[in-house]
């Protein structure tokens, strides 16, 4: 016999709260509408290109996506069509995507953690806007690139040294006191997993 048996036939349960429970219930249930997320930037941003093709990540970013847009149903507000009821996608609910479950997006690199061949990433495009022909011979100091990458200082300086350590940037002058000049060695590590990464963000915070 159960437990919860056991207790009602020793009068150790009040009927009248079950009922009441019961009842509350099925109201919950009765009220309960189904709600539709439509996401219209789909119809501008192809995913299957920042995914490579992969259906089970589009499947996952999609979902996380559209559980985040219902918890926010409240404060957007739903609206009626017909029988259905429905609440729209925001681009920021597809970076809020993105930023929480950034290691499931970004497979780590070979050598590189994904938080360092991001800066990497996000550092080759900053030369490459600087000087779009000769990208490859410009040289940059930490202090002047900071801002344009816009990450703590700390931070940055410890990328740098990761990224010197492994080859992907050598230093080509200045002194510890003063700060030293870097250009890039690694041009090659295109089309990673983090530069996918970066270009999807660009292009959500484009829409």
């Amino acid at each position: 016999m159960a437990s919860n048996e056991i207790r009602k036939h020793a009068g150790l349960i009040d009927a009248t709260k079950v009922d009441n429970a019961k009842t509350l219930l099925k109201f919950i249930f009765r009220e309960l509408k189904p709600v539709h997320v439509v996401n219209h930037y789909l119809d501008e941003l192809d995913v299957m290109k920042f995914f490579g093709g992969d259906c089970k990540q589009i499947t996952q970013f999609l979902r996380i996506t559209n559980l985040i847009t219902l918890l926010h149903q409240k404060q957007l507000g739903v609206t009626k069509v017909g029988n259905m009821i429905q609440v729209e996608v925001k681009s920021k609910h597809m970076l809020l995507a993105l930023e929480l479950f950034q290691e499931l997006w970004v497979k780590e690199e070979a050598e590189l953690n994904f938080q360092v061949a991001g800066t990497f990433s996000r550092l080759k495009d900053v030369l490459k806007q600087q000087v779009p022909k000769d990208y490859k011979e410009v040289e940059f100091r930490v202090k002047d690139i900071r801002e344009k990458l816009k990450m703590f200082p700390a931070t940055l300086a410890r990328h740098i040294n990761t990224l010197f350590d492994y080859g992907k940037i050598e230093r080509t002058g200045g002194n510890r006191r003063e700060g030293y000049t870097y250009s890039v060695v690694s041009w090659n590590d295109t089309n990673t997993s983090a530069d996918k990464y970066n270009a999807l963000q660009e292009a959500i915070n484009s829409l």
